[in-house]
């Protein structure tokens, strides 16, 4: 073998070699980037499902309007709002128990990115979130039920597109604050995704959560 043949196969072996570890580099990046998507939508998910609480009280504050007005009976109807609201959250809570989303940052560590601080505050702030909001909107629909004084006729229609009124102003601002709740979470895996798929898998250190 001369020794141009012999520096042509060597040229080849790296060009071979290079490409494969593009193509291996590529791969990699792709998983990683499926799991930072997969632990967001985990998240996006409980979201939607805290949510959903405020569509299951629909049927009820419609029941509740009935016992307060037509059977006059405030305090059995707050008492029955009452009753759908704690049934309503246990069957929520248990729904989002069996998504792992506590623990759904951990996949990441497969992949080099220490994401539990930022994932944890995330879960906390949610958490406390969905408790605040439930206090606050049981308080207000008790306050609304046992203080509206019926004068005319429809007051069954009008206690309803009151306690209405209320439910969809409390779920507005929930949303609006899981988007604060979740914020540095969302930045913080946006900016993984969107980096080159070299830094996103070699300088795993300047991809940690502070």
């Amino acid at each position: 073998m001369t020794v141009i043949s012999i520096v042509f196969s060597a040229i080849s072996l790296l060009i071979t070699w290079r490409n494969e570890q593009k193509i291996q580099i590529l791969e990699n990046a792709t998983l990683t980037r499926v799991e930072i998507a997969k632990t967001l939508n985990t998240v996006n998910q409980v979201i939607q499902i805290q949510l959903s609480f405020y569509e299951l009280i629909e049927e009820d504050i419609v029941e509740t309007s009935r016992i307060a007005i037509v059977d006059r009976e405030p305090t059995k109807a707050r008492d029955f709002i009452w009753e759908k609201f704690f049934k309503h959250r246990a069957d929520i809570l248990i729904i989002i128990s069996q998504n792992n989303w506590e623990v759904a940052y951990t996949n990441l560590l497969t992949h080099g990115i220490s994401a539990d601080s930022v994932y944890i505050k995330s879960i906390r702030r949610l958490k406390k979130l969905q408790e605040n909001q439930f206090n606050l909107l049981l308080s207000d629909f008790e306050n609304e039920i046992l203080e509206y004084k019926p004068n005319g006729n429809k007051q069954t229609a009008v206690l309803t597109d009151r306690l209405r009124e209320i439910k969809n102003h409390y779920r507005d601002n929930h949303l609006a604050y899981t988007k604060i709740a979740t914020d540095d979470l969302n930045s913080f895996c946006i900016k993984l995704i969107a980096t080159t798929d070299r830094h996103l898998l070699f300088t795993a250190d300047t991809l940690r959560s502070k």
